[in-house]
């Protein structure tokens, strides 16, 4: 894959993203109107129902507007300005977005597969927003959206260099070192990713809650049987195993260590086996086990003989891009919570 296929790649679903957030605009065009119904589905993300109170009015009609999904294709599009300006030395924020891009596709997939076989609810109403020729081509979409973000992960892993300290060893001769990550950079990835998990969950819930085909199974299966807080805990444990052991094992690394450009190995480098990952990620369901980070001993590194080791710096500090990004992130829930108490 080029480097000018990726950054037109990115340019389009940056601009079709930033652009779907404001379709309201043409809602007395129709032709437009549909025009910005079908851009939508080549907007890669799915955090839906979450940050979306905000609604807009417009001939008559009343849109929501996810702050979340803006903020994301807002910083894919800096990502782009990036990674061309740099000539493709700056990747981190790029690989971010995409790596946000096969996460919403985990969100979306099983909606997208349910909702063909459960279009109708208990009482055999069909869903009003139901039409096969759009959902056949959200299909389609979906599907290419994935490969190509995919592809371009895949891509820029190939790519990327692990860093190396070159030091003497006992003998005097000189030996290569892999780097650790840094303590630092363990903690934004503890952060970015439990974020990310937190939004993953919070959209699959409100969908499972509020949307037309599947509230009613919802309600009658998992709540009716397990509970409301059994189900939580349910459903919190398995959205970080398919977080953690699908990112880890595809492209050894989860979107927060994309963004401070580290990856997970095994001892000489090279990418661990899927046995490994999948003891790494049981190993996280320990009681406690996130604690060991803070005597610099991780647990699930030790259990799964796994290492989080550092590529070449290239570009701008992932201290930078975390300063700028939490921020705006706190600034948007802080907007939400505003808004929703004065309304």
């Amino acid at each position: 894959m080029k480097r000018n296929t990726i950054i037109t790649l990115s340019f389009i679903f940056a601009l079709a993203g930033i652009c779907s957030g404001f379709w309201f605009m043409y809602g007395a065009n129709k032709v437009l109107m549909w025009t910005m119904y079908i851009l939508s589905f080549c907007t890669p993300y799915g955090f839906t129902h979450i940050f979306e109170d905000f609604t807009l009015e417009w001939n008559g009609y009343s849109y929501p507007f996810n702050l979340i999904n803006l903020y994301f294709y807002l910083s894919f599009f800096a990502g782009t300005l990036a990674y061309a300006c740099s000539k493709g030395r700056e990747t981190r924020l790029l690989r971010f977005n995409y790596s946000v891009i096969i996460l919403g596709h985990l969100i979306g997939l099983p909606f997208i597969i349910a909702r063909f076989f459960f279009h109708e609810n208990n009482s055999g109403m069909k869903a009003p927003d139901f039409n096969p020729v759009m959902y056949f081509i959200q299909v389609l979409i979906f599907c290419l959206t994935f490969f190509i973000a995919y592809r371009v992960l895949v891509f820029f892993r190939k790519k990327s260099n692990l860093e190396i300290s070159i030091e003497p060893d006992i003998d005097g001769k000189e030996q290569e070192y892999l780097l650790p990550a840094t303590k630092g950079q363990r903690f934004i990835n503890y952060l970015v990713d439990d974020i990310l998990i937190s939004l993953y969950l919070i959209t699959i819930i409100k969908n499972l809650v509020y949307n037309y085909t599947f509230s009613d199974s919802f309600h009658n299966t998992w709540l009716s049987a397990l509970g409301n807080k059994f189900t939580l805990i349910v459903m919190v444990l398995m959205a970080r195993f398919v977080y953690f052991f699908i990112f880890e094992a595809l492209f050894a690394s989860t979107p927060g260590k994309m963004l401070t450009q580290t990856r997970v190995s095994d001892k000489n480098g090279h990418k661990a086996g899927l046995e490994s990952i999948l003891r790494r990620t049981l190993s996280r369901f320990i009681p406690f086990e996130t604690l060991t980070f803070l005597t610099g001993y991780n647990l699930h590194d030790k259990l799964s003989d796994t290492y989080v080791i550092r590529e070449e710096q290239k570009g701008v500090s992932s201290g930078i891009y975390l300063g700028i990004m939490l921020p705006v992130f706190l600034s948007i829930i802080i907007f939400h919570i505003i808004y929703n108490y004065i309304n």
